[in-house]
């Protein structure tokens, strides 16, 4: 019963609990209890936040990052992500990562970046493992190691990070840290298609086009890139269009 839930969040609140603060606001910006209201979000978990709640810290943060409920503002977004991330909260020292790398609110840093997914990775955060893996695959502030890589990916995948298995699948598909194996790439493509990740269903469909680890299948390529294009996969969009030529 959300309602009944909003209402002792409320209570408990007004007794001075930033983390009922951090829970209501969730309730606002979900829809649950009542109309979806982002605005209220955000003005709780500014009420968290300025009490010292890590969460309240992050979410408010990520208002900020995506203009959810308050005027999008990369600069405040990266201060209060890193409110959260020096008392080592994983998601938001990934997103840290995030703003360096791709110059959000700060100039492009890509060693700083990669220490910040280094300091979530270390946690088992599968997004900053995942981060660490590409990092490593392309040689981006650090040594290009490719078993290193693998190493990440496996770790990511481990820990729940679906999309690691395309990234596995592609170091088997082009021998990069391991022996070539378009058998396993394909099965890791195909594991990864199965939970909807447009990249594996992507990847899988180049495997049946040029008939590489399976026979090649025009109609199941076509299937793959089709789902992947449908979640707005651009690589895929271009592979449907190459086929209808």
């Amino acid at each position: 019963d959300y309602a009944k839930a909003a209402h002792y969040y409320q209570i408990a609140m007004e007794q001075g609990s930033s983390d009922a603060a951090v829970a209501l606001g969730l309730l606002y910006e979900d829809g649950k209890g009542f109309a979806k209201d982002p605005k209220t979000a955000a003005k709780l978990y500014r009420k968290a936040a300025d009490a010292g709640n890590t969460v309240g810290e992050h979410n408010l943060a990520c208002m900020y990052d995506t203009g959810h409920g308050v005027p999008k503002d990369p600069k405040e977004a990266m201060k209060w992500y890193l409110k959260a991330a020096v008392k080592g909260y994983a998601p938001s020292q990934v997103n840290v990562g995030c703003m360096y790398e791709r110059s959000r609110g700060v100039p492009v840093d890509f060693k700083k970046a990669f220490d910040w997914y280094m300091k979530a990775a270390i946690q088992g955060q599968p997004v900053g493992e995942q981060n660490i893996g590409h990092y490593y695959k392309y040689g981006w502030a650090v040594k290009q190691d490719y078993k290193e890589a693998y190493s990440w990916y496996t770790s990511a995948l481990e820990h729940g990070q679906t999309s690691a298995l395309d990234a596995i699948g592609n170091l088997y598909r082009f021998g990069e840290g391991v022996p070539r194996d378009y058998v396993q790439a394909v099965k890791l493509f195909t594991r990864g298609a199965a939970q909807d990740d447009s990249d594996s269903l992507n990847d899988l469909g180049t495997m049946y086009v040029n008939g590489l680890g399976t026979r090649r299948d025009y109609e199941k390529a076509f299937r793959s890139y089709n789902q992947a294009a449908n979640y707005e996969n651009s690589h895929a969009q271009l592979n449907v269009a190459i086929l209808y030529k």
